[in-house]
């Protein structure tokens, strides 16, 4: 008997340290950039800002980050067009082989299965489209063919479609939208200068900074359309991300200074700062639970 007593208090006890270390390694749910090693190097961090960790060290700056569904792994994207699919655990860091070089702005699909990105293919940094590709290099596909610029693709939670943005030179980057199966594309925005930093909810609703009112702000792109201003500062606030709940959002902002993250409640339109980098942190990336089992 005693020893069918030690051997469920052993059971037990073993199951609950594997469920706290599920709970734990789940609670760093936000990707963001910092300098560290010479490098701007991915860390993560939980939702109150709380838990911050280097994860990579690579040797050479990162300029993109996504998350892979199992929220255990990170599509990372270099400045010279370097991607590798990181662990969160480990940190341990593993080549991606696509058939192009020289990828920008590259996210992984809702499902993990595919990636999204800039690339210009014509020796001009102004001659960028849209392409796909799965993650194991096969199946690259082109699915815009547009002059000039396109670049910031953006899965909606769905993955029928691409959000990105698009620019002919004329002072303005208008957001456009590209259906993945029939590479149709649908032109969102018109005339309103210049928009950065996609975001997309599980409503489809997509969050960006511009400068349509002179300075660079946060605004939330609602399904009817219309844009509403989020935030009012001087400062440049830009590259937001949704919190999963939707009533938030992570963003960069240069308020005191030096780029860091800050958090927006919706609601209640209160601010609080997560990260003090002296040298800054930027391009946060919430994970979204809602994305990880769609087609």
């Amino acid at each position: 008997m005693y020893k069918n007593i030690v051997t469920i208090k052993m059971f037990f006890f073993g199951a609950l340290y594997c469920f706290v270390a599920s709970v734990s390694a789940s609670t760093e749910n936000i990707a963001y950039l910092a300098y560290a090693s010479d490098f701007w190097q991915v860390w993560v961090m939980d939702s109150s800002g709380k838990k911050q960790r280097q994860l990579s060290n690579v040797k050479y700056d990162i300029s993109r980050v996504s998350w892979f569904p199992d929220q255990k792994h990170l599509l990372i994207n270099g400045t010279q067009g370097q991607l590798a699919k990181v662990s969160i655990e480990t940190g341990k860091t593993v080549p991606v082989n696509i058939p192009l070089k020289g990828t920008t702005d590259a996210v992984i699909s809702p499902n993990g299965k595919q990636i999204a990105f800039s690339v210009s293919t014509a020796e001009g940094i102004d001659t960028n489209n849209i392409w796909i590709v799965n993650i194991n290099g096969k199946n690259l596909r082109k699915i815009t063919k547009m002059g000039y610029l396109q670049h910031e693709p953006v899965w909606s939670v769905s993955g029928d479609d691409i959000y990105f943005l698009s620019g002919d030179g004329k002072q303005s980057h208008n957001i456009f939208k590209v259906n993945v199966k029939t590479t149709n594309v649908d032109q969102l925005t018109v005339g309103k200068l210049y928009h950065f930093d996609l975001a997309i909810n599980s409503n489809d609703e997509l969050a960006f900074s511009s400068n349509r009112l002179g300075n660079y702000e946060l605004f939330r792109f609602t399904n009817d359309k219309v844009a509403k201003r989020l935030t009012s500062h001087p400062a440049l606030d830009g590259r937001p991300s949704w919190s999963p709940d939707m009533q938030g959002l992570i963003f960069e902002s240069t308020r005191l200074g030096s780029p860091n993250l800050w958090y927006i409640d919706l609601n209640s339109h209160q601010l609080k700062q997560l990260t003090f980098y002296k040298r800054g942190a930027r391009s946060p990336v919430w994970f979204q639970p809602s994305t990880g089992e769609t087609k």
